[in-house]
């Protein structure tokens, strides 16, 4: 039987896999999960390991989580800023990379939130790097800031001011936060603190869950 070209209806994932990078990515996920992650494709010894094996089911169940998230939204996707495109591509790109599977709730949270959350295109490149390469802890500490008027890294911060202990854990988030343009210093109070800058309050936005 001929299949009428009028009868195929590209899915939600292929309809914001424009890019090559992404295209190929979203591709090679659609065409066996078991063969389709970087370490596959250059080390194709590893993608039989465990690990190998589990990085692959964590993806198959990220694309099924995202294509359920996103049906039905078919002319909104069609309608995407150039802005919110590159959110959610850097997202699915990835993806591929992500082992924590709370990294990856994270970036399936950024890609349904890209359609809502206003993204100003002279700062997509920013937040999606930003989305690209946050991990699960920065992004946990990353909420907890707007609570405070902001982060010290000394023990007796001024008032509304959370004092972090540079060689904890949360110092470990706070220094990643900065390396993404996330955290931006002032210097006073005697000492050097730190707020959330414009891009930050937008990653909050993409990556913020509607149950929290």
């Amino acid at each position: 039987m001929a299949i009428d070209k009028d009868d195929y209806k590209a899915g939600v994932l292929e309809q914001v896999a424009g890019n090559p990078a992404m295209s190929i990515g979203t591709a090679a996920i659609a065409a066996g999960f078991a063969a389709t992650t970087p370490v596959a494709v250059f080390l194709p010894v590893l993608a039989g390991s465990m690990a190998g094996i589990r990085h692959s089911k964590r993806l198959e169940r990220f694309i099924t989580d995202v294509s359920a998230d996103l049906a039905g939204l078919d002319e909104r996707l069609n309608g995407l800023e150039d802005s919110q495109y590159q959110v959610i591509s850097d997202a699915l790109v990835s993806a591929l990379h992500s082992l924590d599977h709370r990294k990856l709730d994270y970036l399936r949270l950024a890609i349904r939130n890209a359609l809502d959350v206003e993204i100003d295109p002279a700062h997509s490149a920013f937040v999606a790097r930003a989305i690209r390469d946050i991990s699960a802890e920065e992004a946990d500490f990353l909420f907890k800031i707007p609570l405070h008027t902001g982060i010290a890294f000394f023990e007796s911060p001024p008032p509304g001011f959370m004092a972090v202990d540079p060689n904890s854990t949360d110092g470990d988030a706070v220094e990643g936060l900065l390396s993404l343009g996330l955290l931006h210093t002032v210097s006073g109070y005697g000492g050097s603190t730190m707020s959330l800058t414009r891009n930050a309050k937008v990653v909050c936005q993409l990556l913020d869950s509607p149950e929290s």
